[in-house]
């Protein structure tokens, strides 16, 4: 134990002074272990330097043990680093990690450091559709691969029709994939393109579901009869 902490500390001050020769000789160390390499990436990641971990083979999820550190400890820039340099927060840590620092968050009073956090840990993957499935209208700071994803976004309607609107555009122009997304909450009608407001199977669909989505569809179709019935006959 006390050899461990000798060499952390030893690569801690290789950090604080720039070493990186000396930060890679405290990470070649067999007594260092997943927690010393842990605090060494952490000094790095709070003093910027994170380039001097960077050549390290790092013990499995020490990087990841830094992160949990940092964000325990309130220390969000360093968590922010620590997130854009890739993360898998699985490896070896209580998996609800994620979702406990995703849903830690106050989503009424987002600041801009806030907000990058959470775009960086989204942008892991680890948990992501369990953390969207939550909260859906986490998909506004998930990234475009996920926002583009038709079974991701699908999935967050299916919770609250409100998360189509962080939805890729592309997909809120296609009609199939609004067909299927209005089936699950009518109320997605109003994020839809506005040539799709005026289909009449997508308003059908969605005032099937939720009769008070007819709001959203186009004027045109607010005389339409079928439409109409079928909206009143679900909302009773």
């Amino acid at each position: 134990r006390e050899g461990v902490t000798d060499v952390a500390s030893y690569g801690v001050a290789a950090v604080e002074r720039g070493d990186g020769d000396a930060v890679l000789v405290a990470m070649l160390s067999k007594q260092l272990g997943r927690e010393g390499a842990a605090r060494v990436v952490r000094r790095a990641a709070e003093t910027e330097r994170l380039e001097l971990v960077e050549g390290a083979e790092l013990p499995a999820g020490a990087r990841e043990a830094a992160f949990v550190a940092c964000y325990k400890d309130e220390a969000w820039s360093a968590c922010t680093a620590l997130a854009g340099h890739g993360l898998d927060l699985t490896i070896d840590l209580d998996d609800t990690a994620v979702l406990d620092m995703v849903f830690d968050f106050d989503f009424d009073d987002l600041n801009e450091t806030d907000e990058e956090l959470l775009r960086a840990v989204l942008s892991t993957g680890t948990h992501v559709r369990e953390a969207v499935e939550g909260s859906p209208h986490l998909l506004e700071y998930c990234p475009n691969t996920l926002r583009e994803d038709r079974e991701f976004v699908l999935a967050a309607v299916a919770q609250d029709g409100d998360a189509l609107q962080y939805s890729a555009a592309s997909l809120r122009e296609d009609r199939e994939f609004m067909l299927a997304a209005v089936a699950q909450d009518g109320d997605a009608l109003q994020y839809s393109a506005a040539s799709l407001r005026e289909d009449r199977e997508v308003v059908l669909a969605a005032v099937a579901q939720c009769g008070y989505a007819l709001k959203y569809a186009a004027a045109s179709l607010l005389e339409d009869r079928e439409v109409v019935l079928a909206a009143v006959a679900q909302d009773g």
